[in-house]
């Protein structure tokens, strides 16, 4: 990923797998990644995975960490977006966590804590089968559903 330019405080960038351009490595993130790392718990910062792009990643575990802009709780369509975001990563077996940035700053250690927490559940349940096939394949359905009517919605939008 090549550097486009700035952005407010963060590096506007142009991703080499899928070509969209997207805001970079906020401070909140960093503090978040690295807080992870010291913690050793193995993550990837700007994960792509084609059209979206996540802020942490913790692939073992299959965890989404999205460390989020205050207009993420007010705007419309940046809301269904991540309604759709979060669905699409579901279905992959995916779970999202979602921090704002105010709370990364001023809360760093619950939310590392948290982080933690929910890493050695999904852990547990990925390596141990706490969930059947049975049951991963009627989540599977039921988030396939809910991504085509996100999708409805958003293009009624449009």
């Amino acid at each position: 990923m090549r550097s486009k330019g700035t952005e407010g405080n963060m590096s506007v960038r142009l991703c080499t797998v899928c070509g969209k351009e997207y805001a970079c490595c906020t401070v909140p993130q960093k503090m978040l990644f690295t807080a992870l790392k010291m913690k050793e718990i193995n993550s990837v910062l700007e994960k792509c995975d084609a059209p979206w792009h996540t802020d942490i990643a913790i692939l073992d575990a299959k965890i989404n960490i999205e460390v989020d802009g205050s207009h993420h709780s007010w705007l419309w369509r940046q809301m269904e977006s991540d309604k759709l975001k979060e669905t699409f990563f579901k279905e992959k077996g995916f779970e999202t966590i979602r921090f704002t940035n105010l709370q990364v700053k001023r809360e760093l250690d619950y939310c590392v804590d948290e982080v933690e927490k929910i890493y050695k559940r999904r852990i547990n349940e990925i390596f141990h089968g706490q969930l059947t096939k049975d049951q991963l394949e009627e989540q599977k359905e039921k988030n396939h559903a809910e991504t085509l009517k996100l999708k409805k919605i958003l293009e009624e939008a449009r």
